[in-house]
């Protein structure tokens, strides 16, 4: 738990609760919550998160189980074939 007084700077790896400000990557093997207090400048990815009325969140995020997929989606449904 990252608590509301708490900061990290850097990335986590593990399931975690945010209620004071993470400022980094965040690959969550598991659940990730953001409660009210919470503040994740970052990006996220974890298998299921939430965000409670009055957290924040900006970055970009990725929910599931499934493996990353590779090259860039956007480039490859631009691109002509």
């Amino acid at each position: 738990m990252i608590g509301e007084t708490g900061v990290v700077a850097g990335e986590c790896v593990l399931g975690l609760i945010v209620v004071g400000r993470v400022e980094g990557n965040i690959h969550a093997s598991g659940h990730l919550d953001i409660r009210a207090t919470g503040k994740v400048v970052g990006d996220i990815s974890a298998s299921s998160f939430r965000i409670e009325t009055g957290g924040t969140f900006l970055g970009t995020s990725r929910m599931g189980d499934e493996p990353e997929p590779e090259g860039d989606m956007i480039d490859a449904i631009a691109s002509p074939a």
